[in-house]
């Protein structure tokens, strides 16, 4: 991969910020450990998740939610296997109508924390969303077992009665 991208990669740049001075970086940069404008380059995954996670959540509420699914994205490596990162990775993509996409998310988070009811509910709207009645009932079924306030509660009693 290095030597396919050597002369796109602009590595003699400064500074050298990949996103900003290019798009392409033949290093551990290019899936998850490349420094941002707002944190420096580090290769502790778990703190690029942390960041990702502050970041994308701020640029959610602000409602940049395109910006919050391009940094979510970027980082998707380093998140693999975090339970909140893919669940929040499915929010901004149900947000974005990416219902296919957000669907795989949440699943994605519910293999590895299967008792978020809000994760369930979400899956429910996105497989709703793409025809799939009877699997989004399910989920609205299995998000109804789980802790969640009374009206998304009773917004997902109503689903499960309109799937009916």
């Amino acid at each position: 991969r290095f030597a396919a991208m050597r002369g796109e990669a602009a590595l003699d740049a400064r500074p050298w910020v990949p996103g900003r001075v290019n798009r392409v970086a033949p290093t551990c940069a290019t899936c998850h450990l490349s420094a941002t404008p707002s944190r420096p380059a580090t290769h502790d995954a778990e703190a690029t998740v942390a960041a990702a996670l502050r970041e994308g959540r701020a640029l959610a509420q602000r409602g940049e939610v395109a910006a919050a699914a391009e940094l979510l994205k970027r980082h998707a490596n380093a998140g693999a296997d975090n339970a909140e990162y893919r669940g929040l990775h499915a929010a901004v993509l149900q947000r974005l109508t990416l219902h296919a996409e957000a669907a795989d998310e949440y699943r994605a988070a519910l293999r590895r924390a299967p008792n978020v009811s809000v994760w369930w509910l979400g899956l429910g709207i996105s497989l709703e969303a793409r025809g799939r009645a009877a699997q989004a009932r399910d989920a609205f079924e299995r998000a109804r077992g789980g802790n969640l306030s009374a009206e998304l509660a009773a917004f997902a009693d109503q689903r499960v009665q309109a799937l009916r």
